[in-house]
């Protein structure tokens, strides 16, 4: 059984030979993926002497120092105070201490011993140094591999879906998953793989209003660029841009599928010719990137969040012909998710007003925890709000028709008053024209009576669709009751016919309603991708590198030369045989800048299956006559929180601290030297 050790904090340690002194590392964070650090938690190597019942810190530098080895007289260790992690020893008995390799490029990492020799990694190679001689070789290690866990694969990935977009006629969708684009039937059908296409992280695929094409973001060529696929002729898809200088963030179609609309990591949204590529530059924000940005119905205004200098998020429209920006919003509450009605008359969105704090029975101080509510504002000054109740109007005979000039009823022949929009050219659809009277824009605001948090907002004009955490909701204008809608989530695009809906790992497509069917489901059993790893994880590599040139919170990314950086550890991408390889190296590039909370998420890789057990709660000692194990004492937990409920301290069990464990399962504990194996 272990001993606890009477020391507060420990990471890595070694005994001294005889056994008599512990160095030890007080933090244990060389996992975390942090180099040149100087802040409170730089380890130092610390000596406990048992006897004496001192600890004195041997190393007191503002670096890493870690790994003690203790070899002899004299403790080795690893240590960044150059900078770049190398070999050190102290003499215990000269208490001096000295540089013994001198590697510049890479670090030294990992070393351990077995008290004669020292092994370590450096630069992807296992390193031997010999404590008498000083002297550093390099172990040349051939392994014949059968590379299990770098061969292509077919995989099934139609559970990993990022994106999704309906065909205007609601019979297919193009969805994203694990990097590919794909063309899936609604019911039965052929599934597509357009892209295919391993070394690219494709995404954001979206169906374009008129069918014609379906678009995506793709970084096949080493930075994003817009990809175009021709539904009708098929085929390869085509790359529609070039020469795009940062991360473009996302992508969607105008209305009248006449532009892409972009938005991208230098603050600036952007909008795409689809038909020759071109850009131009609608907007840019030095502060912050716009979010929520959305197209109005007739395509001809946009509307977006962009922080005010206070940092509150406000709510705009934007013209696209005369450029001129309006905000809907003030800067004193926080807003977001505009959406234009598919009228063109309303734009509803959320802000954080609703000030309603609850007291704190400990704290003795108020808190403000929900504060969001849904609003809509009328664009035009003409429209009246739709929430207004009507006054019942009585019933009016109507007059005798009087003959006009012509001795035709008046009003019957000539041209009629228009009651609709004139139609767009070949749309067979009423064109909307949408009316922003600037002046009083902000004050044209009322709440919605909406249930709880509220986001993914669908209008008509008439009822408001919107996503909630139970589901789907429908609020009706005319009656104001709120009821649900679909236990999924709706997403509606104008002038979509259908509107998806997901349900955990299933999409649907159905046409918006009171009540929404779930019964035509997006068939995602054939999504299916080949996984070429040795392409993969380059571009993983790539993204990686490129996310930090284009996101980091300073430009000049603290002094580093970024470019070099990623051709210093581009080198060892041949060699990464495994996902964790590729986090590995991936930890160590990002690690250059300095800069602590920047960590790799560990992705998907074969691991075995964690078997779960639980403990008793107690202190256990093995008792040298018996043979059983004695509970000197029982943790007492929590008896009001299940998860912390102590298990010996249930009442009923009769376990009482100084009793013994005689078995476990049946199974007699005096031969076990550890009662934990069982």
């Amino acid at each position: 059984m272990p001993g606890r050790l009477p020391l507060p904090e420990g990471g890595f340690c070694s005994w001294s030979p005889d056994g008599s002194r512990l160095a030890y590392n007080r933090v244990m964070r060389e996992f975390r993926t942090w180099k040149y650090y100087r802040g409170g938690m730089a380890d130092d190597i610390w000596i406990w002497d048992p006897k004496a019942q001192t600890v004195v810190n041997v190393t007191d530098n503002d670096a890493q120092d870690i790994f003690p080895m203790w070899i002899g007289e004299e403790i080795f260790f690893a240590s960044d105070r150059d900078m770049t992690m190398n070999l050190f020893v102290y003499d215990t008995r000269t208490k001096q201490t000295a540089k013994v390799t001198d590697f510049k490029e890479y670090d030294v990492k990992f070393p351990s011993t077995d008290g004669k020799t020292i092994v370590f990694e450096n630069g992807g190679w296992i390193w031997r140094f010999d404590p008498a001689t000083r002297q550093v070789t390099r172990v040349d290690i051939t392994l014949a591999s059968d590379d299990v866990y770098a061969r292509p694969e077919r995989k099934f990935v139609g559970d990993r879906l990022t994106a999704f977009s309906v065909s205007p006629d609601g019979r297919r969708l193009a969805a994203t998953a694990r990097g590919e684009v794909f063309d899936v039937p609604v019911g039965k059908g052929v599934t597509r793989n357009l892209s295919r296409s391993p070394g690219s992280n494709d995404r954001g695929a979206d169906w374009s209003p008129d069918g014609r094409y379906i678009a995506w973001i793709g970084d096949g060529t080493g930075e994003t660029e817009i990809y175009l696929y021709d539904v009708e002729k098929g085929g390869e898809p085509r790359q529609l841009t070039s020469g795009t200088d940062t991360y473009i963030r996302s992508l969607q179609w105008s209305p009248d599928s006449r532009h892409l609309l972009c938005t991208d990591r230098k603050n600036r949204v952007v909008e795409v010719d689809p038909g020759t590529g071109a850009k131009r530059t609608v907007l840019e924000n030095p502060a912050a990137e716009f979010r929520d940005v959305s197209y109005s119905p007739d395509s001809r205004w946009i509307t977006y969040t962009r922080p005010d200098k206070n940092e509150m998020s406000v709510v705009y429209v934007y013209n696209l012909s005369s450029g001129r920006e309006y905000p809907v919003t003030d800067r004193w509450y926080n807003s977001g998710s505009p959406t234009f009605s598919t009228d063109g008359k309303y734009l509803i969105f959320t802000s954080d007003r609703d000030i309603n704090p609850i007291y704190s029975r400990i704290e003795w101080n108020f808190a403000v925890t929900t504060m969001s509510g849904v609003y809509m504002t009328m664009l035009s000054k003409d429209t009246p709000s739709p929430l207004l109740p009507e006054d019942a109007a009585a019933e009016v005979t109507p007059a005798p028709e009087t003959a006009g000039a012509s001795g035709k009823p008046a009003g019957k022949g000539g041209a009629e008053p228009e009651k609709a929009a004139k139609g767009a050219a070949g749309s067979g659809k009423p064109e909307v024209n949408v009316v922003i009277d600037p002046d009083g824009l902000a004050d044209r605001m009322v709440k919605l009576p909406v249930k709880g948090m509220a986001r993914g907002f669908y209008c008509d004009g008439k009822k408001l669709w919107y996503n909630s955490m139970r589901g789907t909701n429908v609020l009706d204008f005319a009656t104001l009751k709120d009821e649900s809608c679909t236990d999924g989530n709706l997403y509606y695009r104008y002038p979509d016919k259908k509107a998806v809906i997901r349900k955990g790992a299933d999409v649907f497509v159905a046409a918006p309603g009171p009540k929404v069917a779930l019964s035509d489901k997006a068939e995602r059993a054939d999504m299916v991708a080949t996984l070429d790893y040795a392409r993969e994880w380059p571009q993983i590599f790539d993204e990686v590198w490129r996310a930090f040139r284009d996101g980091f919170y300073l430009e000049n990314m603290h002094g580093v030369d970024w470019t070099a950086v990623k051709e210093k550890y581009a080198v060892l991408l041949p060699y990464v045989k495994t996902r964790l390889d590729l986090n590995y190296v991936i930890g160590e590039m990002i690690s250059e800048l300095a800069c602590g909370h920047a960590y790799v998420s560990p992705g998907a890789y074969p691991k075995p299956e964690r078997l779960q057990t639980g403990l008793l709660g107690a202190r256990l000692s093995k008792d040298p006559k018996s043979g059983y194990f004695r509970i000197d004492r029982i943790l007492e937990g929590a008896p009001y929180d299940e998860s912390l409920v102590s298990p010996l301290a249930e009442p009923g069990t009769g376990v009482a601290a100084g009793q013994y464990i005689t078995a476990v399962d049946g199974v007699p504990v005096k031969d076990v030297p550890n009662i934990y194996s069982l």
